[in-house]
């Protein structure tokens, strides 16, 4: 194996590693668990092509264990996440791409809100007018008060051609609660300008 092919096996086992902590919730620990692999990557791909002896085999099977740990979790999410996908979800795209907002409703759960709100929108990536998604969104933005992106949201689901009239009808219905929020906000607003004034 020549170097150039060498520097190619790293390149692809690096991308493939960067892939494996893109889910939203392990982009956090991604840095620094690239930066643990590294020379472990490094160690195997300069190894394997020299021919192992006792010594170098060793340095090979412990690097690819403490590969292992280091991913351990990144793989172990992706592979759950399929399997519960599988039988759980339903199709949301013509791509086969499946909105998981597990993650978002419990950083909602736990008074998360930015963090629900990023969770949610990296899921409406794969379908910008899922329901359940833009129906998710706007509850937070509710949830913080924010009535006029809540209606942003809601839109999106009635001006869809595809949604279904239960559809319709769940986000008419939320559509007239964050009107009543705006309304109650407008005026507690203008109350309190003219009160100063």
């Amino acid at each position: 194996m020549t170097v150039a092919l060498q520097i190619f096996a790293f390149a692809v086992a690096v991308a493939l590693f960067w892939l494996l902590g893109n889910p939203h919730e392990m982009r956090d620990s991604r840095p620094r668990k690239m930066w643990l692999s590294a020379p472990l990557l490094i160690a195997i791909v300069w190894i394997v092509p020299a021919g192992l002896s006792r010594n170098s085999g060793m340095v090979l099977i412990a690097s690819l264990v403490f590969l292992g740990l280091i991913w351990a979790e990144n793989i172990s999410w992706l592979f759950a996440g399929g399997i519960i996908s599988l039988i759980e979800s339903e199709p949301t795209s013509t791509t086969g791409f499946h909105c998981d907002y597990r993650f978002a409703k419990n950083h909602r759960r736990d008074g998360e809100h930015e963090e629900a709100i990023k969770a949610t929108l990296h899921e409406l990536e794969k379908d910008q007018k899922n329901f359940e998604g833009l129906m998710l969104l706007a509850a937070i933005y509710k949830d913080l008060q924010k009535p006029k992106e809540a209606l942003a949201q809601l839109e999106v689901i009635l001006n869809n051609p595809n949604a279904t009239e239960s559809q319709i009808e769940a986000a008419r219905s939320e559509k007239v609660k964050c009107e009543e929020m705006m309304e109650f906000y407008n005026a507690v607003a203008a109350a309190k300008k003219q009160t100063r004034s």
